[in-house]
């Protein structure tokens, strides 16, 4: 019964509400140089896949060269790579004083995470052209055309 009443302790403080409620030692500030370099390459990165994507498929570019489907696949590793980081990134708020604040609180910084830009994250650094590559590594799928009209 002692063990088991430290086992629960133990927990509780890593794992449990203390421990989420309280600034992380993992956790990063949103001021700090690398997290800067990761946020700009991540933009670089989203704003190849807002060109790119839409490009070969409007143009039907089937199948995709191997230095684009590499380009790509760096491009969605490093979207991935930003999105974890955002689950340890404090963010900066206005409080009601007009000070900016900035909160490290764990559980504060994920929800809000969660809440704001997580599902445009997500959706963004799915691997569309891997994917693609893996299902019709040829390019042989039927066109569109009058079929589907």
């Amino acid at each position: 019964e002692r063990k088991l009443e430290r086992v629960k302790k133990l927990l509780k403080t890593s794992l449990g509400t203390d421990a989420l409620r309280k600034p992380g030692a993992w956790m990063w500030a949103p001021q700090s140089a690398t997290r800067e370099h990761v946020r700009r390459a991540a933009t670089v990165c989203a704003v190849y896949t807002l060109f790119a994507e839409p490009f070969f498929v409007a143009f039907d570019v089937r199948p995709v060269g191997a230095g684009a489907l590499a380009v790509s696949t760096i491009a969605d590793v490093i979207l991935a790579f930003d999105m974890i980081l955002c689950f340890v990134t404090g963010y900066s708020w206005l409080a009601a004083d007009g000070v900016f604040k900035v909160e490290m609180r764990t559980f504060r910084v994920i929800f809000k995470y969660l809440r704001t830009n997580f599902l445009r994250d997500f959706i963004g650094a799915l691997p569309l052209q891997l994917a693609l590559s893996i299902i019709d590594p040829a390019g042989r799928m039927p066109e569109p055309g009058p079929l589907f009209i």
